[in-house]
């Protein structure tokens, strides 16, 4: 079978297979709408969808100007900006001419947790909308991914790569699932990878590797080291390459100028991410923790340090291998030391890791290239472990596109935004929500299992039993009365309520215990429960975590 041919095989099947499973509605919500008006409108601004940002509440938008604008970067709404001109006559030939089909694809919508909004059809079921794009990205790169295999690997090994690629990564579990940046900037990284390795013409990757930076901010690294890499390798070609990121980038600063009046946009100033007081935990989490470990989630992945040891060991390491290994190192400590929540919020595994899948899938490459030469038991042991780490791969992220539980896992029994904690529980990971557990609220408190008159009394002012490393332990004297629970309200500044609430049901020795908690102050104050209502607030006291 020729290449091409597989590579069809590989997009129709991966596309086809990406339909079924979990949707996504949140942070990528207004990538849709605001495709639809740069299509009609030619701006980025949501100003014609004020019923939609009334009805969310404004969520994920900022003002500027007197027009609104999603918080996040335009570049994934510019690509899908001609597969809204695809869809919309479809999406509305659906809704007026088959109604019964129009009202199945609103209920399975909103049966995957994105319930459809009043608007026009290609809107309205914006969610589906964002699987059927992200989808097609999703399955172009992986044939991308299957072309870049095929220069190093037999048919048969590359399609195999491919497929891993496909299916035993994030690119299946977050990228597939809904708009998000993650799908376009790894198609934009990977088909700029595919023409460096081609020899190709240096300006197509100078404006692949911009775009892909407008697409995501911490593109800014491969597209650095991009550069580095023609200069050394390449120089003469360097005016070519800095003339396409050039072109880029200057479209790209004055239509910031334009909306923002500054270069860049908020998402792309330092401002926006906080730093992260845990680094140490983030770069072990973010590749070892059963939360959110990209080891964990894709075990094939440890094999791409194999590959890459073994080039250095054939002499056949390039200038190359060296800028993209670099890019995964330094992607790696700049998603843990700028974002105090490098978990990626609620979402599947390794997420902040997915723009660089198709790096870590080329080191990949040397160990299916031995294994095509290999014979006997070598080949017989090697094939056998890859099989396992592939299959154990594909099922781990089968879970996350394709069980709602595992969805849930993010917020049950609490947040992980409240509790990071539970990103280190091997007893109830992510991957296995769903099968050997079912995630489910805390129960509340039964507020009727005592009798009462009155609301409780006032509780002592809190105090500080340990405050240590992010760790930290108040109690406080219980409150006169009878007393069902306390709650602790917490403000990041006096009076203010502005952070989660926290429960106390040990209503003897009432204590909260707070754990990963950022540096800053905090103010904290504590009431009583009971059936009749909530008492008076305790005196409030101020804490501060170094």
């Amino acid at each position: 079978m020729s290449r091409p041919l597989v590579a069809a095989a590989l997009f129709l099947f991966a596309w086809i297979c990406y339909l079924p499973g979990n949707m996504g509605c949140s942070d990528s919500m207004w990538s849709i709408p605001t495709a639809v008006s740069l299509v009609d409108d030619h701006d980025a601004d949501l100003d014609e969808h004020l019923p939609i940002l009334r009805a969310r509440g404004f969520v994920f938008t900022q003002q500027v100007n007197g027009h609104f604008y999603t918080i996040y970067p335009w570049g994934t709404s510019i690509m899908a900006a001609p597969a809204v001109v695809v869809l919309r006559p479809l999406a509305a030939g659906v809704r007026r001419y088959t109604p019964s089909l129009w009202t199945r694809l609103e209920a399975i919508q909103a049966a995957r947790g994105c319930p459809p909004v009043a608007s026009e059809p290609i809107i309205s079921l914006h969610s589906w909308t964002e699987h059927l794009v992200a989808s097609t990205i999703v399955a172009a790169t992986a044939v991308i991914v299957f072309f870049i295999a095929a220069r190093e690997v037999p048919l048969g090994g590359a399609a195999a790569v491919s497929l891993l690629f496909a299916f035993g990564t994030s690119a299946w579990s977050t990228a597939s699932r809904s708009l998000w940046q993650h799908g376009p900037s790894m198609f934009l990284l990977a088909l700029a990878l595919l023409i460096q390795l081609r020899g190709g013409r240096l300006i197509w990757v100078g404006l692949l590797l911009a775009f892909a930076y407008v697409v995501r901010p911490t593109n800014a690294i491969p597209l650095a080291a991009a550069a580095g890499w023609v200069l050394l390798s390449r120089p003469r070609e360097l005016p070519a390459f800095l003339l396409g990121v050039a072109v880029v980038l200057g479209l790209f600063a004055w239509s910031n100028v334009r909306v923002y009046g500054a270069w860049l946009s908020p998402y792309y100033r330092p401002g926006f991410y906080s730093r992260n007081a845990f680094i140490a935990e983030a770069l072990a989490g973010d590749l070892m923790s059963p939360g959110r470990g990209l080891f964990i989630f894709s075990p094939i992945f440890l094999l791409s340090p194999v590959g890459f040891i073994m080039r250095i060991v054939s002499r056949r390491l390039t200038l190359l291998d060296l800028s993209l290994a670099g890019c995964v190192a330094v992607h790696w400590i700049a998603i843990a030391a700028t974002n105090g929540n490098w978990w990626g919020g609620d979402s599947y595994g390794p997420r902040f890791f997915t723009d660089l899948l198709p790096y870590l899938t080329y080191f990949l490459l040397p160990v299916f290239g031995w294994m095509a030469s290999a014979r006997g038991v070598k080949f017989g042991i090697a094939a056998a472990g890859v099989s396992v780490l592939g299959g154990l791969s594909v099922a781990i992220h089968a879970q996350g596109a394709l069980n709602g539980a595992t969805a849930e896992w993010n917020a049950y029994p609490t947040s992980i935004s409240f509790d990071p904690v539970r990103l280190w529980d091997w007893h109830r990971p992510q991957f296995l929500a769903g099968i050997t557990f079912t995630p489910a609220p805390v129960p509340p408190v039964d507020l009727n299992i005592l009798a009462c008159n009155a609301p409780p009394g006032v509780p002592g002012m809190p105090f500080v039993v340990e405050n240590n490393r992010g760790t930290v332990v108040l109690r406080w004297d219980p409150a006169p009365g009878p007393v069902a629970v306390y709650v602790m309200d917490v403000g990041t500044r006096p009076g203010l309520s502005d952070e989660p609430p926290r429960e106390a049901r040990d209503v003897l020795r009432p204590s909260v215990t707070a754990r990963r908690v950022p540096p800053g102050t905090y103010y904290v104050r504590v009431r009583a429960r009971n059936r009749c209502g909530d008492g008076p607030s305790s005196p409030e006291l101020a804490v501060t975590v170094p």
